[in-house]
């Protein structure tokens, strides 16, 4: 939510304000592994946390840091960042508290961000990092209880000092428990219940104050209570602590707002939304109790869960405004017309026919279950379990199994186990099964099977099995083989065969003319290309951020010349070299070397390297043995003997190694 920039402001600074520096971050990642909806309101829980702190939690602007992230890097840098900021206040005597938000996807492993995870174990040694100040983390993912160090919720200091260290941490839910984002609360349920706490609804001694295990019992019973409510799957926020000094830090001051709002007891679970139509969050006052939120002033609207109460209230500068559950208005309910559509599926176990509604599923067939189907021309049903066959389009408008075939296409909106045969094949969910093509196979979900076309086949999720074709394209090759002439995968462990393989990280085996990907692994091509990692990669030229390349200038015994271009990586190097350079004479000789590398005073090699006589076709086996001696770190005297399985005879090269 966007609060005015006249919200309101803490009326009394704790004690430690003037010797202490509040830093928050945070972050948000809205994109999680292939398969995974796209969070949306990630952006809006962190300016809204961000902003209760900023106004009642004694957070400056220029301390909060508001990020998306897209990967793990990015992630990091975050965090560092923050520290560094913290370090820096410590370093100017002053004390250091870091608050952290994180929300996104995640699962037993750690937050997934993209196709990439942050273990739990990293997240646990950032949060536990011992330093001197207080660092308090809420982390809004599934299974984020994972980041817990131990389990529970009371948050109780193991010392009493003047100054508070450590860490706390609360989390969205168990190790083994999905958390729930809503559009009807505007953001996700926990973060809807932080917010909601940190401004007074969590403030349950009624001090004005709002405490880390007030905010932490809060936000517990909200988000449980919210998901009940909404049919979500069970939620149990989690929290442990590692503090040392005072027992019960203060996150929030509210008793000198510009603008607040007591409710009386007795009032139902109740949405807040201010005029911009954004949640601040749910609360309700139970039979006795009653509880205040500090709000900026403006016109404020309350509607009760159910939806069958509501009410407006304008709050101006400086008021104190106290309402009472009598106030809320009634909400007519208008009865809906009842829908008489039928959308009973009905079984059809045999159809015939030409295409709708000449046939036997008759005018309807988006609502007809067929196991056995053949139309002249086109075949449509809600289900298929079994076969259907047309003469040009099958359609199933739901999940199929068994057989589907057809001269000109067949489509699958559900998902799909079994097999597909036609000159094109879609499936939109996931496929287990087989498709084969004439031009294209596409499957919108993940692939647990084979892919064979002459031209395209695209995976857009993740793929168990085969490709194979003119092109492929995996959004991620799990375990597997892609087979085409140009192959393309995010992240892939398996083998990439093609004339152009690429792929954002490859921990597998690429082989083709050129090769382009992270990781590690193998490459075998022409061209290799490695952006980072250090794969065994064998070819004329392998280029990378963590690949040395080497040249080197060589002379025989009989005064022949040759140019050598390795590429070196750890124990292991791989080069092109060419014979007979122009205007120095000798025979033309092209050849690809790969050997093992051991680098002690002396470097020694051996290998092997295939040589290309001429412009003859012919390849001859070498085996290659040397020795260099590196006399500065791009100057090495190389000694290097070539023996050719083909001729058996030895050729002795001489040189300098750049």
């Amino acid at each position: 939510m966007r609060w005015s920039l006249a919200i309101l402001l803490p009326s009394l600074i704790w004690a430690a304000a003037p010797t202490t520096r509040r830093i928050l971050v945070g972050t948000w990642a809205p994109t999680g592994p292939a398969g995974k909806p796209r969070l949306q309101h990630g952006a809006a829980d962190a300016r809204d946390l961000a902003d209760a702190f900023q106004r009642l939690g004694s957070v400056g602007e220029s301390d909060t840091v508001l990020l998306e992230v897209s990967d793990t890097t990015a992630l990091v840098r975050a965090w560092d960042e923050a520290t560094t900021r913290s370090e820096k206040a410590r370093s100017q005597g002053l004390s250091a508290e870091l608050i952290v938000f994180h929300t996104g996807h995640a699962d037993a492993q750690g937050f997934r961000l993209g196709d990439q995870v942050l273990p739990w174990s990293r997240v646990q040694q950032f949060l536990s990092k011992r330093d001197g100040s207080m660092k308090v983390a809420f982390l809004d993912a599934c299974a984020s209880g994972n980041a817990l160090r131990s389990k529970g919720g009371k948050f109780v200091s193991s010392a009493a000092t003047e100054s508070v260290a450590g860490s706390a941490v609360l989390s969205s839910s168990r190790s083994n428990e999905l958390s729930t984002e809503s559009d009807k609360d505007g953001g996700s349920l926990f973060t809807r219940a932080v917010v909601a706490g940190l401004r007074g609804a969590a403030d349950s001694d009624h001090d004005g104050r709002v405490t880390l295990s007030e905010t932490f019992r809060y936000a517990a019973v909200e988000t449980e209570r919210r998901a009940s409510a909404l049919g979500a799957p069970e939620q149990h926020p989690s929290g442990s602590t590692e503090l040392v000094g005072e027992v019960d830090p203060v996150l929030t001051d509210l008793r000198s707002a510009p603008a607040r709002l007591r409710f009386e007891a007795g009032f139902p679970a109740t949405s807040l939304w201010d005029s911009t139509r954004r949640v601040i969050g749910t609360a309700s006052t139970g039979p006795r109790d009653s509880l205040e939120l500090a709000l900026s002033p403006g016109l404020w609207t309350l509607r009760t869960d159910s939806g069958s109460a509501r009410m407006q209230v304008l709050l101006r500068e400086g008021e104190s405004r106290r309402i009472s559950p009598l106030e809320m208005v009634t909400i007519p309910v208008v009865p809906r017309p009842a829908d008489t559509t039928d959308t009973t599926t009905r079984w059809v176990p045999i159809n015939f026919g030409i295409l709708p509604p000449v046939s036997i599923n008759g005018a309807k067939p988006r609502r007809v279950k067929n196991a056995f189907s053949m139309d002249f021309i086109l075949g449509e049903a809600k289900t298929v379990s079994g076969f259907q066959f047309s003469g040009v389009m099958s359609r199933v408008f739901g999940d199929a199994s068994g057989l589907q075939m057809s001269v000109a296409g067949n489509t699958v909106l559900g998902n799909m186990s079994g097999f597909q045969f036609s000159n094109a094949n879609q499936v939109d969910g996931n496929l287990v099964g087989a498709q084969l093509a004439t031009y294209l196979n596409m499957t919108e979900g993940d692939l647990r099977g084979a892919q064979v076309s002459a031209l395209m086949n695209v995976a857009r999720g993740n793929v168990e099995g085969a490709q194979l074709g003119g092109a492929a394209y995996a959004g991620n090759l799990r375990h597997g083989a892609q087979i085409a002439l140009v192959t393309v995968s995010g992240k892939a462990v398996g083998v990439q065969a093609g004339l152009v393989n690429v792929a954002r990280e490859m921990d597998g085996l690429q082989l083709g003319l050129v090769n382009v990907g992270s990781g590690s692994g193998a490459r075998l091509g022409f061209v290799n290309v490695v952006p980072s990692g250090k794969p065994i990669s064998i070819g004329a030229l392998s280029v990378g951020s963590q690949l040395e390349l080497h040249p080197i200038v060589q002379i025989s015994q009989d005064l022949s010349n040759r140019l050598l271009l390795r590429t070196r990586m750890d124990w292991f190097q791989s080069g092109l070299s060419w014979e007979g350079l122009p205007y120095l004479g000798g025979e033309r000789i092209l050849s690809i070397e790969t050997s093992a590398r051991l680098e002690r005073l002396l470097a020694t090699e051996l290998g092997f390297a295939w040589v290309f006589p001429g412009w003859s076709p012919r390849l001859v086996p070498e085996i290659v043995a040397g020795f260099s001696l590196p006399l500065m770190s791009h100057l090495s005297p190389i000694v290097q003997a070539r023996w050719s399985l083909e001729t058996k005879r030895a050729t002795l090269w001489s040189g300098v190694e750049f």
